[in-house]
């Protein structure tokens, strides 16, 4: 009996070679790499490659992360972060797994949390958990998510919200009173 063979479906990445600045968001999936430099905030969903000659300064948000370069500022991942051997970070991680490679150099805090529950302080909040800490109702949060007035992450059908970033958010909304 002959076999069929199904053909092998390569895995795509959206590959940039660039200096860039500003906020780059996905709300798909996507698989990106990062191979220049980049200056703001990250918001991903599936895999981000920072590359090993990569230079970034940002808050990075997404699913996994995988650092080869230097990055500064604080990396949020829901599945995972992965700091290979020519990595470079300062800041803070907040994942329920992380790896670090012999020869990778990281200077911050790791907090291991996870979506049920998470470390006090960095847990992902539902919409209805962020309604009651914050006392408004969920027509004004999703206003609020929409317009990027509250830091926020749209997955799929819903948004997600992480508990430090609405902490500082609520911090710096009431120095500008």
């Amino acid at each position: 009996m002959a076999r069929r063979h199904e053909p092998v479906q390569e895995e795509k990445f959206l590959d940039i070679n660039a200096d860039m600045q500003g906020k780059l968001t996905f709300k798909d999936s996507v698989n990106l790499k990062i191979n220049g430099s980049f200056d703001g905030e990250l918001i991903t969903k599936g895999l981000l490659i920072v590359g090993p000659k990569s230079v970034v300064t940002a808050t990075i948000d997404g699913d996994e992360v995988e650092i080869g370069g230097r990055v500064k500022g604080t990396i949020t991942a829901s599945i995972r972060v992965r700091l290979t051997s020519t990595a470079r970070v300062e800041g803070d991680i907040h994942t329920p797994k992380i790896s670090i490679e012999d020869g990778a150099y990281f200077h911050g805090r790791c907090d291991m949390m996870s979506k049920e529950g998470g470390t006090k302080g960095h847990s992902l909040m539902s919409e209805a958990e962020v309604c009651t800490y914050l006392e408004i109702d969920p027509k004004t949060l999703n206003q609020w998510a929409q317009k990027g007035k509250i830091p926020a992450v749209q997955r799929e059908d819903h948004w997600e919200f992480n508990r430090s970033r609405i902490d500082a958010w609520v911090t710096e909304s009431e120095l500008r009173k």
